[in-house]
């Protein structure tokens, strides 16, 4: 479905002429000119990778399009351009995966797409003429049903070889593709090419999104796939092989089947002419992280001398591919060692390309109004600057929504568990999360948690939950006490969303010690490290390795993502296993309490090191301005662009204080009210609300208390009823005004009377008996009026104001029946009202224009005589 040439607009050339005055491409993006032969020629691959639908150059999380140096509808100007370049005659275009999910365009898309409606990513990738795509991990996170409704808005071929389906174990999508490219020689010559096209992706997907794949998929090591498929694809007439893996580029002591980052292997397997990677977020050549490695010239783009491409994220780059290709005895093959690789970087002055701009403006749009939809306000800033050396109130808020809503959760649906102390891991994503004091927006919730991922909890031992903790402490360099110069804190090549914090207890990371994972092999390093210190409840109580505890998490770490111990060997229990997102769970705890007022609780920290140390790590300058919030932390030297070095200070010789308790807080999944660091008790009027703290200062919900010989309900929140109905064991009970349970009366409610008896239970389906009148209370409760009921093979009738009738007539649907001294309709007998006889029927009726018995009735019933 190849659109042909695409000619440049005006724009576009304007660009292009001002890149070529002012260096805006790197230095060789013209071809040489040379003499053409018809046995050589060049094929320019492009690359696109981990593009996460960052279609427009916008961050929604900061609501501005300004400064940004990403996004597909800019990195679509340098395709272009790459293109068009002179001496350029042949291109493809690839993308390596991960791209329909991953910020919140995505995410609304993922809630919103209609049946046969585009996916946005997919709606600009298809103005681009891709020859191929991968699928990434990310693909599979709002799974397999939706992915597959997604790829049919492709018009490119998406591929994966090493993703099977679970009951035939045929490939789950087309594993490979060998493309007929029609290229024109250095002569200038047309011919052909067969390019074979094979894409894999890490086999820890059945991990990370094992609650979506379990029992329906299984997948294949990336090395050996790529074993069995490619020479397939070489006797099927491919002549260059182009591999692309949404996968990174770890070196391995041997080929691990199972490697999550499994390029430098894959490069070793034949026939591989050219690598396209992805899923590590980092460009290739050029990043520091290849220097010096062996086998990677990080200069050409060589792996194993196999030319490869890794183009960064969200479209902040373009990767190049210049392929050389020689033809020997009639047949194209590529020429490795002349070939070379690049990235064109987009900067905050490429133009955007107007027909993705066009294509994308609706949904990009109604993301806009939804990400800015008001669903509380935050009394204190939250932000991930510093989230990775110091407790934070960005995750702390997290992670009590987790803890909430696993509270409320187990008492539901495994009341068994109740009483477990619950806690609640939560890892930084990202170390710029800046959300200002004022209102909470979508937008809001989404930079505190920006993955789709749902909520699961599993239950731990204390040795478990404390190895869950050894294991984060991985991210931590080992300082030496020693040493007055300055030492590095953090290992930068650990991720930030490994390092997981935990509320609810209380810690300490003891740094001087080596980190007893090693955090990339998921293995024990170090036995007789221990980095976790001061492990402790949060009243200070220390934690018995026994103890049992219900853990907060999310689907990837529950399922085994990140190898740490307990979770990647199963042997943690499953105890929450809930589809609901968290950011979803996170927007209901804000609006719930509308009003976030929230300081990290400081229940972990990194231990004081004795000596004359200096403890560096570098983050965004924009933390600064927090710096008054954070006393422990101080700046180093200048400045670097966006970046700036700070120091760790840990208190000296002693533990983190801890602030004295003020107002509400949160402990083990229960809430307290605090008046100078002692919980309250009793009734406490908060607002306009009431609550009741018992005699251990928790708050009550769901329940009763008496006070003073009266009956209270708290309700879900803790909130006081009052003016309302609570439903109890199958029983309806009504709060009066003051929230003093009503007994021995009437209530009016939505224009109708209900009666509450002796212990506050409304009566329903039954007579009630009130200053000598009865009345009836219906199934709902409802008192009864201007209608019959039938009790006992008796027919009653109730009147206007609810009151039974008796000794009397009532005319009801063009008929007289009449209701005896209790109340009990008359039928087949006499009557005498007023010196008049009348005649009840089988039915009720009264009798009229009839004989009965021998005596006959008029018009009005009464009988003639």
């Amino acid at each position: 479905m190849k659109k042909g040439k695409v000619f440049l607009n005006a724009i576009l050339i304007a660009f292009l002429v001002a890149a070529s005055v002012q260096g805006l491409f790197p230095a060789g993006v013209k071809a040489e000119s040379e003499a053409g032969t018809e046995n050589t020629a060049k094929l320019r691959i492009l690359e696109t990778t981990d593009l996460h639908s960052n279609v427009m150059p916008y961050d929604y999380y900061q609501g501005t399009d300004q400064g940004i140096k990403y996004g597909l509808a800019k990195t679509a100007t340098l395709i272009k351009a790459a293109r068009e370049e002179e001496g350029v005659k042949n291109s493809m275009l690839f993308d390596a995966g991960d791209s329909i999910q991953g910020n919140p365009l995505a995410t609304y898309a993922a809630k919103n797409l209609k049946a046969g409606e585009v996916h946005p990513l997919f709606k600009a990738m298809n103005t681009l003429d891709y020859d191929a795509a991968i699928i990434g991990n990310h693909e599979f996170n709002y799974g397999l049903e939706y992915l597959d409704r997604v790829l049919e808005g492709a018009n490119f071929n998406v591929i994966n070889a090493n993703v099977y389906r679970a009951d035939n174990g045929e490939n789950y999508f087309t594993p490979y593709k060998i493309l007929d490219k029609t290229i024109i020689d250095d002569a200038g010559n047309e011919s052909t090419i067969k390019v074979g096209v094979i894409g894999f992706v890490p086999p820890q997907i059945m991990n990370w999104d094992k609650f979506y794949l379990d029992g329906k998929v299984t997948v294949e090591g990336i090395t050996e796939t790529a074993r069995k498929f490619i020479p397939k694809m070489k006797e099927e007439g491919a002549d260059i092989i182009v591999a692309i893996a949404h996968s990174g580029c770890d070196i391995q002591e041997e080929d691990d089947q199972e490697a999550e980052n499994a390029v430098y292997e894959l490069t070793k397997v034949p026939d591989i002419d050219a690598m396209l990677f992805g899923h590590a977020h980092t460009t290739f050549p050029g990043a520091s992280g290849f220097n010096n490695k062996p086998e990677i010239d990080n200069k050409t783009g060589h792996i194993h001398g196999v030319p490869a491409v890794e183009a960064g994220k969200w479209g902040d780059n373009l990767g190049v591919m210049d392929l050389k290709l020689v033809k020997e005895d009639g047949k194209w093959k590529a020429d490795k060692n002349a070939s070379n690789s690049k990235n064109r970087p987009v900067s905050v002055d490429t133009p955007l390309d107007q027909e993705i701009v066009d294509g994308v403006k609706d949904m990009h749009e109604a993301t806009i109004k939804y990400v800015n939809e008001k669903i509380g306000e935050t009394k204190q800033p939250l932000f991930s600057f510093f989230s990775r050396v110091v407790d934070d109130a960005s995750l702390h808020l997290v992670n009590l929504a987790q803890i909430d809503y696993a509270n409320k959760w187990i008492p539901l649906n495994k009341p068994e568990l109740k009483g477990i102390p619950v806690v609640s891991a939560m890892a930084p994503f990202k170390n710029n999360t800046n959300v200002a004091v004022g209102d909470l927006s979508i937008k809001s919730a989404t930079d505190l948690y920006n993955f789709d991922n749902t909520i699961k909890a599993v239950k731990m031992t204390g040795t478990q939950v404390r190895e869950w903790l050894e294991f984060s402490a991985s991210s931590f360099k080992q300082i030496d006490p020693t040493k007055e110069e300055q030492q590095d804190l953090l290992d930068n090549s650990f991720p930030g969303y490994l390092y997981d914090v935990i509320d609810g207890v209380k810690y300490q990371v003891d740094v001087t010690q080596p980190r007893r994972y090693d955090w990339n092999k998921g293995v024990l390093e170090n036995a007789d490290s221990h980095r976790i210190i001061n492990f402790k409840m949060m009243d200070g109580t220390p934690i018995k390795d026994d103890q049992t505890f219900i853990v907060v998490t999310n689907n990837y770490r529950a399922g085994g993502g990140g190898k740490f111990p307990g979770l990647v060997d199963g042997t943690a229990e499953l105890v929450l296993d809930s589809t609901d997102e968290i950011r979803d769970i996170l927007m209901d705890y804000i609006r719930d309490r509308k009003v976030i007022d929230l300081k990290a609780d400081n229940n972990w920290s990194i231990a004081p090191v004795d000596g004359n140390v200096t403890m560096t790590f570098t983050a965004s300058a924009a933390a600064k301005q927090y710096l008054d919030l954070v006393p422990n932390i101080n700046t180093l030297g200048e400045e670097n662009g966006a970046s700036q070095t700070y120091q760790l200070v840990p208190s000296a010789n002693e533990e983190q204080p801890v602030p004295v308790k003020e107002g509400w807080q949160l402990e083990d999944g229960h809430w307290y009210f605090y008046e100078d660091g002692a919980a309250q008790t009793g009734w406490l009027k908060d607002k306009t609300n009431w609550y009741y703290l018992g005699t251990d200062g928790k708050m009550l919900e769901n329940d009763w208390v008496q006070d003073k010989n009266v009956w209270y309900y708290l309700g879900k929140s803790g909130k006081m009823l009052e003016n309302d109905w609570v439903h109890d064991k199958n029983v309806w009970y009504y709060l009066g005004k003051s929230g003093k349970m009503l007994e021995n009366g009437w209530v009016h409610d939505k224009n109708a009377w209900y009666y509450l008896g002796k212990s506050g239970k409304m009566l329903e389906n039954g007579w009630v008996k009130d200053k000598n009148v009865w009345y009836y209370l219906g199934k709902s409760g409802k008192m009864l009026g201007n209608s019959w009921v039938k009790d006992k093979n008796v027919w009653y009738y109730l009147g206007k104001s609810g009151k039974m009738l008796e000794n009397g007539w009532v005319h009801d649907k063009n008929a007289w029946y009449y209701l005896g001294k209790s109340g009990k309709m008359l039928e087949n007998s006499w009557v005498q009202y007023k010196n008049k006889w009348y005649y009840l029927k089988k039915d009720g009726t009264m009798a009229v224009n009839t004989t009965v018995q021998g005596y006959k009735v008029g018009a009005d019933g009464a009988w003639i005589k």
